[in-house]
C-alpha cells in the first residue's frame, strides 16, 4: 500500500493498535506486532475507489504501465492518503487500482488532471474497467 508523503495538519492520525514489540533482555525483537494506523480527516468524508481491471494479455504491458504513470502522479497530488496498483497472484487478466481521496474535493480535481484523463483513455480503451466506491 503506497501511502503520500507529508500529509496535511488537518489529519487525526489515530492508531488503533500501539503495542510495542516483544523484546528479550538483549533487545533483540521476538515477536513483532502489527500496527494499523487509521487516517482521518477533520469534517470531511474520505472516498476509497477499488478499480478493477479486466486486460487481455496482448494489452496487460500498456494497461499496466498507464496504471504505474497514473499511481506515481496521483500519489503527489493534494489530497491523496493512498493510490497503488495490484496484479492478481491468481489471474494474469487481472490488476486493481486502491486510490483513498481525502475529501469528494481532491478527488474531482485529480479526475480533471492531465496525467488521470491521458491514462483512464488508455485503460479504457484497451480493458474493462468496474469501479467501487466507498465513503467514510
Amino acid at each position: 500500500y503506497s501511502c503520500r508523503k507529508g500529509r496535511d495538519k488537518s489529519e487525526d492520525i489515530s492508531q488503533l493498535d500501539n503495542d510495542l514489540n516483544e523484546e528479550n533482555s538483549s533487545g533483540e525483537v521476538l515477536k513483532q506486532k502489527s500496527t494499523f494506523v487509521s487516517y482521518k480527516t477533520k469534517n470531511t468524508i474520505m472516498i476509497r475507489l477499488n478499480v478493477f481491471i479486466s486486460v487481455a494479455e496482448a494489452n496487460r504491458t500498456k494497461v499496466l504501465d498507464a496504471a504505474r504513470e497514473l499511481t506515481a502522479s496521483s500519489l503527489e497530488e493534494e489530497g491523496c492518503i493512498a493510490y497503488d496498483v495490484f496484479e492478481s497472484a491468481t489471474r494474469p487478466d487481472v490488476l486493481m487500482i486502491c486510490e483513498t481521496w481525502k475529501d469528494a474535493e481532491a478527488l474531482t480535481v485529480h479526475s480533471k488532471g492531465a496525467v488521470f484523463v491521458k491514462n483512464i483513455a488508455v485503460l479504457q480503451e484497451l480493458a474493462t474497467v468496474k469501479l467501487e466506491k466507498f465513503e467514510f
